[in-house]
């Protein structure tokens, strides 16, 4: 059982992604019949490599678990916020 949300039918590949990174993994979802792609919404205290966004949002399952994998540590102010009221 996932210690994460799903919505609509997540690929193989990408679950599975989801699943080694379950600690950084708040919710998955797949938007392609909206044509929004898949997002993967990112736990406190994680953000994507190249910017401080607390989600990824690629067009392809495989570039969704790409840039899962390269999630970092969060220091901004909410996830720090966070960090102090989650005590």
């Amino acid at each position: 059982m996932s210690k994460f949300t799903t919505r609509g039918h997540i690929p193989k590949g990408l679950l599975d992604e989801c699943e080694r990174h379950a600690d950084k993994v708040l919710e998955v979802g797949n938007e392609k019949s909206s044509g929004d792609g898949y997002w993967v919404i990112l736990k406190s205290g994680w953000r994507t490599c190249d910017d401080v966004v607390h989600a990824v949002h690629e067009d392809t399952a495989m570039g969704a678990a790409r840039m899962l994998r390269a999630v970092v540590r969060c220091e901004c102010r909410d996830c720090k916020l966070s960090r102090i009221f989650c005590l």
